[in-house]
């Protein structure tokens, strides 16, 4: 007698494997990791821009007054 096999067909690929999702997972995390890191050194850097741009117009103010006397050169001890 010969036993019963059904309609199953037989398929070497049917899905993905743990190996294969936890390879994705890890390369998906890294990638976010990545991205995160890249965005806070961005936001850094934006930070610093806005404090020099900061810095450099207090400056050219200074500069315009003393050039038009209205502020009298002092010894150095300014609030910075």
């Amino acid at each position: 007698m010969i036993p019963f096999q059904g309609n199953r067909k037989t398929s070497r690929r049917q899905g993905l494997t743990l190996l294969e999702v936890l390879i994705a997972l890890a390369i998906f995390f890294m990638s976010i990791m990545a991205i995160s890191n890249l965005v806070d050194m961005a936001r850094e850097r934006a930070e610093e821009a806005g404090q020099r741009s900061i810095a450099l117009l207090v400056a050219e103010s200074k500069v315009a007054e003393m050039k038009a006397g209205v502020t009298a050169l002092s010894s150095g001890n300014g609030n910075w």
